[in-house]
Parts: structure tokens; C-alpha cells; sequence
């Protein structure tokens, strides 16, 4: 061991032990599948796969043992050997070679080389900028029996009472020191003396109140009784225990080969490590045997416990089950009143209501639905759109009805305007200036029409009006009209086209401004002879009426 280290450093499922094993007194103490102990100075470790290891630290000596179970036989490889009760193969290179068994020392030191932990493959935890390198000495080279002289050889036979123990002769060898190589003896008779015991297996302990396998299923507050089956050879007696206290099982009946323990669970958080039976024979050879567990709450009373469904796993041996809720709740153990809403089983505008738990198993009725808002009617479990404009009587006279989703809109007919009552009337277009009649217009019920004065002739298109062959004003040769002339009363007067007007001199037109009448909603924009109506930015004319906007 390095001389900067204190003491050995001890890790168990990357927990750290030293302390512990160093300052404390004997300890039992499992983590997750490692069972850790200390007696009489000397450290065990088993593991739920069958291995054990024993540590004993003396002077400045580590010494190890290695318990392997039955289960394991041709499973090992490595320095120990393979396990299959051959020793001719145990010299297994990592490629599958074997060297002799009858092999030189030196030869078997080459072997053993090949096996040296690397970075790549250690399972040991270092710290920060140590690595395998710095417990190793390459150039080291140990003693070889077979090289010793013989009277180096004859004194470590006196010590050891022969050649036969070679660990004992090698420690004498290497070191001179007797007492060590006695202790070493000691620790090889111990060996011995315990694979004698092992030869006797450990007590076989079965669950025998379910299938092979499978695990109890329990209810929280209900008692469910387990039974074990114990077989143990050579007629050797044993005890049972627990292997952690709790008040959630008991043993009610041990009678030498049958094994009764109560269980009670009370919560999910009670227990997260199995009720785990520890069976120790005569001999010391222990036994655990850790009960899955599968755990209801009982669904609050309110549903069936599923054990074929695990909701949450606690550990390797402990499971909780899952609830199958009744109708009206939900939750893992049922807790909840279920909203009856969830998933959306109204039609679209409706309003879901949740009806209460206790309405719901009264009436069978998880949820209600409101009625179909105004413009829709309730059709094969949907609102549907009502077509308002099937009805004559919907809009005013003079107008068109336009069905919408959930309404409908009224728009006047052209040559109508909307009062304040929603009624259409006539828009007089003469009056309001919105015709295109070159001189006179005559309005007309939703429109208008257009005629001439005399002297002029309305076109095809019946909007303009040309001069006719006739002249009314022949007579009077001071009229001068530039545009039109009619006689009044005995008298030639001139007249102009729409958009124009007489100026002072009574004989030329000049350009009405239409824009002084205000008759744009908005902008309007005075041109000669006519005028335009424009919106402003963000809003846009109507297509019915483009005085507006």
C-alpha cells in the first residue's frame, strides 16, 4: 500500500466507507445489491450475484479472500482462474490462451502481466491526476522460487513446516521475517478451514405464496401473508431475521422449513427497500432473500388497483401500481373529481360545465353543454349556421339580404340609401349632383335618366347631348351662346352643360366647384366640369356608393 496513504480507501457503489470501517466499531450496512460488514477488524463484502470478498489489514500486509458461489462455475476469468474445478486452465491469457500448469515462476510472472489494470479497463476510483500508473512499478521484478537458493529454502521449510504452503514460504523468502510468514500460514489454514464450510451451501429460500418470479401484490392498510420455502443440506439448522426493522412486516411462523411473514404497507413512501429475509445456518453461510413488491394505495376507494401496470418503480424489488379510476375520477390514486369538460365534448360555440363527482355517478352524466349561440341552431350534435336571408320579411324593401356565419347583413339596392330606421329610400341624384347627365337630369324610383334642352339631341348612350339641325336662337344674332342658347319669354338666353354655370357676361361657361356642396364623406377633389371623391389613408370608398367611405 502507498506510504502517503493513510489507511485502505473504501468505495461501495461509489459511496466512501473509510471513515466508518476506520473510526467505527463492528457495522452492518447494505447499499442497493452490496452488503458491507465489519468483524474483528477484518472488512466482508457480499454481493446479490453470489461474490464475497474479506479484507483484513495487518502491519504493513493486505490480506484477501475471494468466495465464489456455485451459480458463477465457468462464469470467472481472470488471475483467480476459471472457476469449473480444472486447475489446469486457471492460466487464462485475456486471449484465450492457456500456460502450462507446470509452468517456471517466471513464465507465470509473464502471465501475470498480462492482466495488468490499465486505464481502459479499472474499475477503481482515483483522484484527480492518478490513474493505475501510479500504484504500479514497471520495472519491478518479484522473487521466483524456483531461483531461491536451497538453504534460503531450508530455513523458510523450518518455518513453515515445509515447502508445501508456498505463500508462506515465499513471504519468509522475500521478507526473512518469521512472523509474517506464520501469520500467512494462519491466514491460509482460516481459508481452508472456511472453503470446508462453504462446501456446505447456504440455506435455498423460495416464495412459495406466488409463482416463481412474481411479485406480491399488496394494498395499502390490507395484510397479505408471504410464505418462504427454506431447504437447507446437511441438516443444518438456521435463523431468520429481517435484514432492515419495520413495523410493516413481521414474521408470525418459523417452523424449521417454513417461514410466515405478515405485510402491512401504509404509503408509498413507507417502504422503498424489500422486505429482505436474511437466513443464517449454523455455519455462518447467509441467505437474502428480498421480496418483490408490488404496492396499491387503494385507489382512495374510489377505482381498482392494476398490478399489471407500475405507475412508479421505488427500487429493484418495489413497485407502485396503477389505478383504474371510476368514471367520475381521476388522478393517480384517484384523487380527483375528473372534469368531465377535458378533451372537449361540446359542439364548437358551446360552453362545456363539469358536473360534480357525486351528480355524476347519481345521474351518469359527466358534463353539460349551453344551447347554440344566436344564429346557429343545434343540428346532429353541432351548431349549425341559420340562413336568415330564407325569410322575405329579414330586410327592408329596395335591398339585398347577405347570409353570414351566425347573422346576415341588409345592403341597399343601388339608387337607395339606409335611414336611421333601416329603411331603403330613393337617392335623388339630380339633387345631390350624382349623375352624369350632360344637362338635365330627371331622378326616377333607384335611378335616374337623362334629357336635353332645345336645339340639342340626346346620343345613343343617354347621357350627352349634341346640337340638332334646329336652332332656337336663329332669331336673335346678339346671343352668341358658347354653349347653348333657348328662348324665355321672348327672349335668347344662354345656358351651359352640367358642371358649368353662366359667368357674369351671360354669354360664356366657367367651372362649377361641386366640392363647395360638401358632397364627399371625406376628400373631394374639384376637376373641370366634374369632381372626385377620395378616402383617407385607412379607410377605402364604397362599392356602392363611392361618396362614401
Amino acid at each position: 500500500m502507498p506510504s502517503f496513504l493513510p489507511d485502505m480507501l473504501i468505495f461501495a457503489d461509489e459511496r466512501e466507507y473509510t471513515v466508518p470501517f476506520r473510526d467505527g466499531g463492528e457495522f452492518e450496512e447494505q447499499n442497493n445489491d452490496v452488503f458491507l460488514s465489519k468483524t474483528n477488524g477484518t472488512l466482508e463484502i457480499a454481493l446479490q450475484e453470489g461474490v464475497s470478498f474479506s479484507i483484513t489489514l495487518s502491519g504493513d500486509v493486505m490480506e484477501f479472500s475471494v468466495d465464489i458461489s456455485e451459480t458463477l462455475k465457468g462464469l470467472t476469468t481472470g488471475l483467480m482462474g476459471i472457476y469449473n474445478g480444472d486447475v489446469t486452465d486457471d492460466f487464462n491469457f485475456p486471449n484465450g490462451t492457456i500456460l502450462d500448469i507446470n509452468a517456471s515462476d517466471s513464465q507465470i510472472y509473464e502471465y501475470v502481466k498480462t492482466w495488468a489494470v490499465t486505464t481502459s479497463n479499472t474499475i477503481f476510483t482515483y483522484e484527480n491526476g492518478l490513474g493505475p500508473a501510479n500504484f504500479s512499478d514497471p520495472s519491478f521484478v518479484p522473487i521466483f522460487l524456483d531461483e531461491v537458493p536451497e538453504a534460503t529454502k531450508q530455513q523458510a521449510a523450518a518455518v513453515c513446516g515445509g515447502l508445501e504452503d508456498s505463500a508462506c514460504v515465499f513471504d519468509f523468502v522475500a521478507t526473512g521475517n518469521a512472523q509474517l510468514a506464520e501469520r500467512t500460514q494462519a491466514a491460509k489454514q482460516e481459508f481452508d478451514t472456511e472453503s470446508i464450510l462453504e462446501a456446505s451451501s447456504a440455506p435455498d429460500v423460495n416464495v412459495t405464496s406466488v409463482a416463481n418470479g412474481d411479485p406480491v401484490n399488496v394494498i395499502y392498510g390490507a395484510t397479505e401473508t408471504v410464505m418462504f420455502d427454506v431447504t437447507q443440506a446437511d441438516n443444518l439448522t438456521f435463523n431468520v431475521t429481517f435484514q432492515t426493522a419495520s413495523s410493516q412486516y413481521r414474521i408470525v411462523n418459523n417452523d424449521g422449513s417454513t417461514v410466515s411473514v405478515e405485510y402491512i404497507p401504509q404509503s408509498d413512501e413507507a417502504l422503498i427497500t424489500p422486505p429482505t429475509l436474511v437466513v443464517t445456518n449454523e455455519r455462518d453461510l447467509t441467505t437474502l432473500a428480498p421480496v418483490a413488491i408490488v404496492q396499491c394505495s387503494n385507489c382512495s376507494q374510489r377505482g381498482q388497483c392494476d398490478f399489471a401496470n407500475v405507475r412508479e418503480v421505488k427500487s429493484d424489488y418495489v413497485s407502485i401500481a396503477s389505478c383504474v379510476c371510476d368514471s367520475p375520477y381521476s388522478g393517480v390514486n384517484c384523487e380527483n373529481d375528473k372534469d368531465g369538460c377535458e378533451g372537449f365534448p361540446c359542439p364548437l360555440l358551446t360552453t362545456c360545465t363539469d358536473v360534480p363527482a357525486e351528480e355524476e355517478i347519481r345521474t351518469n352524466v359527466s358534463f353539460t353543454c349551453s344551447a347554440c349561440p344566436a344564429g346557429f341552431t343545434a343540428d346532429s350534435g353541432r351548431c349549425k349556421d341559420v340562413n336568415e336571408c330564407l325569410v322575405s320579411t329579414t330586410c327592408p324593401k329596395n335591398s339585398l339580404c347577405t347570409n353570414t356565419i351566425g347573422s346576415y347583413m341588409c345592403t341597399c339596392n343601388a339608387g337607395f340609401r339606409k335611414d336611421s330606421s333601416g329603411n331603403c329610400n330613393d337617392v335623388d341624384e339630380c339633387i345631390e349632383l350624382r349623375h352624369s347627365c350632360e344637362q338635365i337630369c330627371v331622378n326616377q324610383e333607384g335611378t335616374y335618366s337623362c334629357a336635353c334642352q332645345g336645339g340639342f339631341d340626346l346620343d345613343i348612350l343617354g347621357f350627352n347631348c349634341t346640337k340638332s339641325v334646329t336652332e332656337p336662337c336663329a332669331a336673335f344674332s346678339s346671343a352668341n351662346c358658347t354653349y347653348g342658347c333657348e328662348v324665355v319669354n321672348g327672349t335668347a338666353q344662354c345656358f351651359c352643360e352640367n358642371g358649368f354655370k353662366l359667368a357674369p357676361d351671360g354669354r360664356t361657361c366657367i367651372d362649377v366647384d361641386e366640392c363647395e356642396f360638401k358632397l364627399c364623406a371625406q376628400t373631394c377633389i374639384n376637376s373641370v366640369g366634374s369632381y372626385s371623391c377620395q378616402c383617407r389613408p385607412g379607410f377605402k370608398s364604397d362599392l356602392d356608393d363611392m361618396h362614401e367611405c
